[in-house]
């Protein structure tokens, strides 16, 4: 971020991206704005750890927590599912974010009271215009950086012979465009937009599966982050055979490289219990660092924490899993330095920095008077223990037309 000095305030010129942690800058109450780099989301080597914790009984702030108790470590991805008349971001979204998670945000034009489908053709006619301009409002409000898909696994609710759902797959194209374009027609820059689809939808034809992938993205000029939900769905379902997390995601991972250049996130994963090999589940849970290692387009992993029978993804379903789930959370590469994002709040002579995200870590704040310099100056070093921290410039050099800060 680029910022000229004077003798009573600093000013707003410019904003070019200058660290992967630099997200967005504001003047004396204008909103002028970077677009969010969906790389500010995450670190340079590693992955991120998310999930879903079904509350159950509880309240879904309870459910986060206990399951971070579980593991021993807090997730870093927050993943919740909205119907479309809910408001969000919700209050949940600004707890989780408080407390240092990046809220996943999953968007489904489901009726919020009856649960009726909303037609993707619809929504690209403009119906719901006012209330998807409303949403993005109310983000832009929040402020804080938010991963978001609209109607994840669509290629499940599409028309079939006789059924009428959602719409074609031509209709979710035009209905994904249609909302991101509202969203940045608003200024949103906090949103990273990702497109999620079932694995099968990402298998290799030659492997025997549906190549339907193609058929579904919506374009790189609307898509940040590129999103899979696999499942191993043994011994469940009929002729399920037992799948490695390697196997499930493989495809998904050929067609996100081989086609796209995006970061590519497991939206979801799971795996049940073998009866039959106590320790299977764990072995799969221990098997993960390995694979997304050799699979660096792969940025975060968020697991599908559900209990309901038949399909009990719980990670806890036995200690073995439990205990191979929190050494598998605790992999160096699977637990890599937190992301946080740098805002530069301009008031009158002095730049105030808004760190959020990242807490447990510790961010070095530097400052150069060119974002191509090689010399940085370190400012300080803050542990976040809460976020936002505040850290205030109130020592500017005297003579610099130019300070750009970074986090890196």
């Amino acid at each position: 971020m680029k910022i000229t000095l004077n003798p009573l305030m600093l000013v707003l010129k410019t904003c070019p991206p200058i660290a992967l942690s630099s997200l967005m800058i504001w003047a004396m109450g204008n909103n002028a704005a970077c677009a969010a780099d969906p790389a500010s989301l995450f670190p340079k080597t590693g992955v991120l750890l998310g999930a879903y914790a079904e509350p159950k009984t509880n309240t879904a702030e309870q459910a986060t927590m206990m399951l971070e108790n579980e593991i021993g470590r807090r997730f870093c991805l927050d993943h919740q599912y909205y119907q479309w008349q809910d408001g969000i971001p919700t209050s949940y979204e600004t707890w989780t974010a408080s407390q240092g998670r990046i809220p996943f945000v999953a968007w489904k034009p489901k009726d919020t009271n009856d649960l009726s489908p909303i037609r993707w053709s619809v929504i690209t006619n403009g119906v719901w215009d006012w209330w998807i301009t409303n949403r993005a409002s109310a983000f832009k409000q929040f402020e804080q950086l938010t991963l978001m898909t609209f109607h994840h696994e669509p290629e499940n609710d599409q028309d079939t012979p006789g059924v009428t759902n959602y719409g074609t797959a031509e209709e979710y194209q035009a209905a994904f465009r249609h909302v991101v374009s509202l969203f940045r027609d608003q200024g949103v820059t906090n949103v990273i937009w990702a497109v999620v689809l079932t694995q099968p939808s990402y298998t290799n034809p030659a492997t025997g599966g549906r190549m339907q992938a193609d058929r579904w993205y919506p374009g790189d000029d609307v898509v940040d982050v590129i999103g899979c939900d696999g499942y191993n769905w043994y011994p469940r379902d009929t002729n399920a055979v037992w799948t490695p997390f390697t196997n499930v995601f493989s495809g998904f991972y050929a067609w996100g490289t081989n086609n796209h250049q995006k970061p590519l996130v497991v939206a979801e994963f799971g795996c049940m219990e073998d009866t039959n090999n106590p320790n299977a589940k764990a072995d799969w849970f221990a098997e993960i660092p390995n694979t997304i290692q050799q699979w660096p387009a792969v940025k975060a992993v968020c697991y599908f924490n559900f209990t309901n029978r038949p399909y009990p993804w719980n990670l806890d379903s036995s200690p073995a899993s439990l205990a191979a789930f929190h050494a598998m959370g605790m992999n160096p590469y699977v637990y890599p330095p937190r992301p946080v994002t740098l805002n530069c709040v301009l008031s009158s002579g002095f730049a105030t920095l808004q760190i959020m995200g990242g807490i447990g870590s510790t961010c070095q704040i530097e400052y150069a008077d060119s974002p191509a310099s090689t010399h940085w100056t370190t400012l300080t070093n803050v542990t976040l223990c809460n976020s936002p921290s505040v850290f205030v410039d109130s020592n500017p050099a005297t003579g610099v037309l130019q300070r750009f800060y970074r986090c890196p």
